[in-house]
């Protein structure tokens, strides 16, 4: 019987990625990795001399503490740079990182809620400067990945609903980065990466599937995990929450509010204000200007501030009920700057869900890495698409 013909570009570039997905998770000797693929140690000594010759791989000598060390392979940190920009806060943040995920440089915008065009232009300096770093030098960027608030469309880079960005019609973020940096640029929401970065290096456990984030700080979203994916919708916008309202019977508000007001920083504030003047005895030293104003009071346990930091948590525990009972949720991780009320915090939104749901369980908890899961969620991605896109050279040049 003739021998059929095999594709052995085809199986090389299986066989490459095979090797490349192991030494994603750790690095490895080549008879490790021959052991786990059942290749041939041969085979996968041509595969990876061919990746270090291209300098996507490294090779190093093993610690051990006796006999001679092995030689174990990595991916070559310094094949390239990626970057992440994080607009969630207001102080807008810029990360350069190295493929091993080290930071060789950080640097951000202070006072930028608004974000104008002097803003982003401010921002492409910035990561200019970044990438001209004594460490950075002589490498090249290869992905930037944005963390960004309410709806920026990733394909064309067009706002569809960002309200924190005033920026001239002619301003197209997408565009502005890829024409100063040539490189691949991803904008996903904020509150998406806050979950990937959760997944990977939070409290979230590996073994999670299901999982909803709640973030609250200037803005009010939502993100979800559902088998094990974070959950886009058909346009990518799945989670968007801030236009939500509410009946309410506090004397802190109207009939009916959004969560905007709700549950924002900043409405939370006014809501305490109003607390205040029509309380009948008002007292003028508790006013608050600022989020951290109304921070201090609450910690020092001032009444007024109590009250209406909790009637937001009972709000809170309302919506979380409603929203794990229709997806069938029991992990719900809280973010934003709205996990500075501490512990204290997360008690009246227990309590309201335990109401509710008449004593089943909700695992609550805030974030363990806080204001840094968007740029950890970001990185995290830049860092899989830069070391995919060296492969793919790879695979290009084997095809020529």
């Amino acid at each position: 019987m003739k021998k059929q013909p095999t594709n052995q570009p085809y199986l090389r570039k299986i066989n490459r990625h095979a090797v490349f997905d192991l030494l994603r998770v750790e690095p490895l000797s080549s008879a490790e990795i021959a052991k786990r693929l059942g290749l041939s140690v041969t085979a996968i000594a041509k595969i990876t001399s061919e990746m270090v010759k291209k300098k996507l791989l490294i090779r190093e000598q093993a610690s051990v503490e006796k006999g001679r060390p092995p030689q174990i392979l990595r991916i070559n940190p310094n094949a390239g740079l990626i970057a992440a920009i994080d607009f969630s806060t207001e102080n807008v943040l810029i990360v350069l990182s190295d493929l091993s995920g080290r930071i060789i440089g950080r640097d951000q915008v202070n006072n930028s809620f608004i974000i104008t065009d002097t803003v982003l232009f401010e921002v492409v300096e910035r990561l200019t400067a970044l990438c001209s770093l004594p460490k950075a030098r002589r490498r090249e960027l290869l992905t930037i990945y944005v963390a960004s608030p309410g709806k920026i469309d990733d394909t064309s880079g067009e706002f569809v609903e960002a309200y924190r960005f005033a920026v001239s019609p002619s301003c197209n973020l997408k565009t502005l980065l890829l024409n100063s940096f040539n490189c691949r640029v991803f904008i996903k929401n904020d509150v998406k990466l806050s979950i990937e970065g959760e997944l990977r290096f939070g409290k979230l456990s590996s073994e999670t599937k299901n999982a909803l984030m709640f973030y609250a700080d200037a803005g009010v979203g939502t993100a979800l995990m559902l088998n094990g994916e974070i959950y886009e919708g058909n346009d990518g916008f799945a989670g968007e929450i801030e236009s939500f309202t509410l009946h309410l019977t506090d004397s802190y508000s109207t009939n009916k509010e959004s969560l905007s007001l709700l549950l924002t920083l900043p409405g939370m504030v006014k809501r305490y204000n109003k607390a205040l003047s029509s309380s009948v005895y008002p007292t003028e030293q508790h006013k608050a200007s600022t989020f951290e104003d109304l921070l201090t009071n609450y910690l020092s346990e001032e009444a007024t501030a109590v009250s209406v930091v909790h009637e937001s948590a009972r709000i809170l525990g309302r919506m979380l009920y409603n929203l794990c009972s229709f997806l069938n949720l029991n992990t719900v991780v809280i973010n934003g700057g709205i996990t500075a009320f501490g512990n204290r915090f997360l008690q009246p939104v227990n309590d309201m869900i335990t109401e509710l749901s008449h004593g089943s369980n909700i695992n609550l908890m805030f974030s363990g890495l806080k204001e840094r899961a968007a740029v950890v969620g970001a990185l995290a991605l830049a860092k899989a698409d830069a070391q995919d896109t060296l492969l793919s050279r790879i695979d290009e040049e084997a095809i020529e």
